[in-house]
């Protein structure tokens, strides 16, 4: 992290996973059952920690089941029961102690401690060069050994001779914290924040574009090659979340994720 810049802090949550079975509805109103299973050990459970109970994704459990039925008739693709997956609200401090003992109620599949986002490892603590940019960019490919095969790369020159090996017809998301998309090489094919607030922290910002750089950027006059440069690539931030934003219809055309 380059000096004086101050990490960002995200915040870990309490995720809790229902017995599909039960059938769980958490509104505004309180939980109750759509099928009139007994879950009174949960609604207890609640009232006597003062603490609530909220769809993790933000829409409701039957709005994610029939995107989930809709997206699988429209594509054969068969998608995991996201509506049995929720966010207990309660105090930082209280996280790990709840998440033990909720994970003991009968109508309870499992409850964990979901860390902090965190950027998975920081660059170097380089800082800028005090001089202005060259007027031409150099060359840069000799510094991509992670474009040759393995074990060294990941083969992406083979991949380039293959049909849609360069990205054509590809959705790509990537979950970070931050990007600058006025990078000279992260001008085209990159569709925008989808979801989420950017972090203005540095280290984020430097994080999410070398990320972006490698494998969505623009092959400009063959001076840094990326992997898969056609493909269009949208962008979630991993913090802060619209989780309403975060639903099937959304996603369908996307066939790679990148969470890095």
């Amino acid at each position: 992290m380059p000096a004086g810049v101050k990490r960002f802090a995200g915040e870990r949550e309490l995720i809790v996973i229902a017995r599909p079975e039960v059938a769980v509805r958490a509104t505004r109103e309180g939980v109750a059952s759509a099928v009139g299973a007994d879950i009174t050990s949960l609604t207890e459970f609640l009232a006597s920690e003062g603490v609530t109970l909220q769809p993790l994704l933000g829409v409701s459990e039957d709005r994610l089941k029939y995107e989930a039925l809709s997206f699988t008739a429209a594509t054969g693709v068969e998608v995991p029961d996201l509506s049995v997956y929720y966010r207990l609200q309660a105090p930082e401090e209280r996280l790990d102690e709840l998440a033990t003992r909720i994970s003991k109620l009968n109508v309870v599949e499992a409850a964990y401690v979901k860390p902090a986002a965190e950027p998975p490892q920081m660059l170097n603590d380089m800082l800028p060069a005090p001089e202005e940019a060259p007027p031409v960019t150099p060359d840069f490919t000799s510094r991509q050994g992670y474009l040759e095969a393995a074990p060294s790369g990941i083969d992406a020159r083979f991949a380039w001779t293959l049909t849609g090996g360069g990205g054509k017809d590809i959705g790509i998301i990537d979950i970070e914290g931050a990007w600058r998309f006025t990078h000279e090489d992260l001008v085209q094919n990159q569709g925008g924040v989808i979801a989420g607030t950017q972090s203005t922290d540095l280290g984020w910002r430097n994080h999410g574009t070398a990320v972006i750089g490698e494998f969505g950027g623009e092959n400009r006059d063959e001076l840094f090659l990326c992997v898969c440069a056609v493909a269009v690539v949208c962008f979630f931030v991993c913090f802060k979340l619209k989780r309403n934003l975060c639903t099937f219809n959304h996603l369908q055309n996307f066939n790679v994720w990148n969470l890095s």
